[in-house]
């Protein structure tokens, strides 16, 4: 399997207090800058390649604002399938 489709969600997870604790514990020296170097191939490249240069011609924004937006919209669907995975269980337990 190449690596850009390694699907983190087919894992389990920790239990909810595990994962609770240790990102409060991570988050109590949250950074104010990160700096990210990443390394695509493969079809990940050319899906990256292909809606960075649409995004960039199309808004006529610089590729890193563009890298900047496709990196918060991922941060912000992963949120969202959390929550969602949370509001499920909270169904189930009810």
């Amino acid at each position: 399997m190449e690596q850009e489709q390694h699907e983190i969600w087919h894992k389990p997870m920790k239990s909810p207090a595990i994962i609770i604790e240790e990102v409060q514990e991570a988050l109590k020296n949250s950074p104010e800058e990160i700096e990210i170097t990443i390394k695509l191939s493969g079809i990940g490249a050319k899906k990256y390649n292909f809606i960075s240069k649409v995004l960039e011609v199309g808004f006529g924004e610089s590729s890193e604002n563009i890298s900047q937006y496709l990196l918060r919209a991922g941060i912000e669907r992963e949120i969202a399938r959390i929550l969602k995975a949370m509001n499920y269980l909270e169904d189930l337990s009810k």
